[in-house]
């Protein structure tokens, strides 16, 4: 895989916030907050947890950046991404990280739809601004660990939120399938 470089990383982010968007588009307003008939998340819900998640990469990027981290790859840590890698997690509900659960703790109560896309819009500048503070920085020996996935270079785990964004954006579609909206 070659190396993941700020222009690159901004770039996926870029393309996978643009299909998000449009997913989301999809949704009438009253459907937005409305979990799916089984139940589940809304896609509110969705959108309160990809902003979680992306914030909270920002925050651990940051911490390591300003004061180095002591995680590094084991030699099982390409295993732990196979599922990732495959597409194979997508058939798996990983849970929730505590606290990254809007549901559990009703994050989403007394939100706009508006109010929630602004935060998500408001997230990503804040790690495109990370990833251009950071451009000319060799970060590939500073690492994050994901609790699921091991660890990561910095930059490559700040880009790894447009993969968690495209998991979400599945489900998006998921959820309008459920209320049988085309």
């Amino acid at each position: 895989m070659p190396k993941m470089t700020a222009e690159r990383a901004v770039a996926t982010l870029a393309e996978v916030r643009h299909r998000f968007l449009a997913e989301l588009e999809r949704f009438e307003d009253a459907m937005f907050f409305a979990p799916p008939p089984r139940g589940g998340w809304a896609a509110a819900h969705v959108v309160e947890h990809v902003a979680r998640v992306e914030t909270r990469i920002q925050q651990g990027a940051r911490k390591v950046l300003e004061h180095g981290s002591d995680d590094r790859p084991s030699w099982y840590d390409p295993l732990l991404k196979l599922p990732m890698r495959s597409g194979v997690v997508q058939f798996v509900r990983v849970r929730a990280v505590r606290g990254a659960d809007p549901l559990a703790d009703g994050g989403v109560a007394g939100m706009s739809r508006a109010q929630l896309l602004e935060r998500l819009a408001t997230v990503r500048a804040a790690t495109i601004g990370l990833l251009g503070e950071t451009r000319d920085r060799d970060l590939s020996r500073i690492y994050m660990r994901h609790p699921y996935f091991g660890a990561f270079p910095v930059r490559d785990f700040l880009a790894w939120s447009a993969w968690h964004e495209e998991r979400h954006r599945k489900q998006l579609a998921r959820i309008l399938g459920a209320f049988g909206a085309r």
